[in-house]
């Protein structure tokens, strides 16, 4: 149907951003030459968008991911070592989420609302 095929389009449009994310927080990362990822996700409230960001990019990727494409239920964990970031798909399956972070990961995954985790367990 037209729905799903925009769904699968919008979904589409969230896995690129969440690559964006996973390739910006590298840049964050690196800029501190150790990797270090504190405070790289902000101290915000993502599901408002208010707060503080540490990165602009980061900001506006999640703004276009839950605003423009639909994403719902995002979430991004940092501590020192490492990052994680994952959103709701607008096509649900059996693991309706999709999870990137700093092992270089990027795929389907559970999501890491509750756990606080900064990795993603597929």
């Amino acid at each position: 149907s037209l729905s799903s095929a925009r769904n699968k389009a919008k979904d589409g449009d969230i896995k690129e951003e969440m690559h964006g994310i996973q390739a910006q927080m590298e840049l964050v990362g690196g800029e501190s030459g150790f990797g270090v990822y504190a405070g790289a996700c902000g101290y915000g409230n993502l599901a408002s968008l208010t707060g503080s960001f540490a990165d602009p990019q980061v900001k506006n990727l999640i703004v276009s991911i839950t605003k423009t494409h639909g994403g719902v239920g995002m979430e991004c964990n940092s501590n020192g070592n490492a990052w994680a970031a994952s959103v709701q798909l607008n096509i649900a399956g059996t693991s309706p989420y999709w999870c990137v972070d700093s092992t270089g990961y990027s795929g389907y995954a559970k999501s890491i609302y509750m756990l606080g985790d900064t990795f993603c367990t597929p």
